[in-house]
């Protein structure tokens, strides 16, 4: 697989890589050291990690997204990633989603406005969840901190759990 990707991408001119990318990862198939590799050579502004268990490396891909490959000068997984969508609701895999976009948000306040106007991360647009409309709309949700901490942690960003737009209680949910 990695010889197939390897001579793909190198047939790619930089017109092509520049383009906006959509990148899926499903259960356990996905290799966090993919991820780092594509970060270097395609422009990935939207991310879908399905996952089927919480033993699957997903929730290694999710953590690799919460720090810097590299720190001088800083180079982040994904820089350009504006959309993430995923399944993993679990206990831990909500921690860890939560923990990622609050390392990339304080980053990205941190960075500022560069004086060349190269910005090193990206700000996400969209967070999409996905679970069952009952946890949203039931009167003990399991997930209305998560979401009420994500919208915050975000700053600005829509926060979706399956079809239905955050608006910060149980009640303002839309569709």
């Amino acid at each position: 697989m990695d010889e197939t990707l390897e001579w793909i991408f190198s047939h790619l001119d930089p017109h092509q890589q520049a383009l906006p990318a959509s990148l899926s990862f499903y259960g356990s198939t996905a290799d966090p050291k993919w991820l780092t590799w594509l970060s270097s050579t395609l422009k990935v502004t939207k991310l879908q990690l399905q996952t089927y268990s919480d033993h699957d490396r997903i929730l290694d891909i999710i953590s690799l997204l919460s720090q810097p490959l590299v720190s001088t000068p800083t180079q982040w997984p994904l820089p350009d990633l504006k959309s993430i969508e995923t399944n993993v609701v679990s206990q831990y895999g909500k921690s860890k989603i939560l923990e990622m976009v609050k390392a990339r948000a304080c980053f990205i306040q941190a960075q500022g406005k560069p004086e060349g106007g190269d910005i090193a991360l990206q700000p996400f647009k969209e967070i999409r969840l996905r679970g069952g409309m009952r946890d949203v709309y039931g009167p003990y949700s399991r997930h209305v901190d998560l979401l009420n901490e994500l919208q915050e942690a975000a700053r600005g960003a829509e926060i979706w759990w399956d079809d239905f737009k955050w608006t910060g209680s149980e009640n303002s949910a839309r569709q």
